[in-house]
């Protein structure tokens, strides 16, 4: 299985099927995984930083319940 941005995925069939392709439209293939890659890893490091606000906000939460 390989996951791939919507974007990509004709580009990446492409490759797949062996379909001849220039060197340059490989390299912009590999330029936009690139880029989608460190998206990704971007949006994970930013969700890994949160993850003790919302530890906090969940004690927070439940302590709020166990009042009312």
């Amino acid at each position: 299985m390989i996951r791939t941005p919507l974007p990509l995925v004709p580009e990446v069939e492409c490759l797949k099927s062996n379909n001849p392709s220039s060197t340059a439209k490989e390299k912009d293939l590999q330029n936009k995984l690139t880029l989608a890659l460190a998206t990704i890893i971007g949006q994970q490091n930013r969700i890994d930083s949160l993850e003790g606000e919302i530890d906090t906000l969940r004690a927070d939460n439940k302590a709020a319940t166990s009042i009312i």
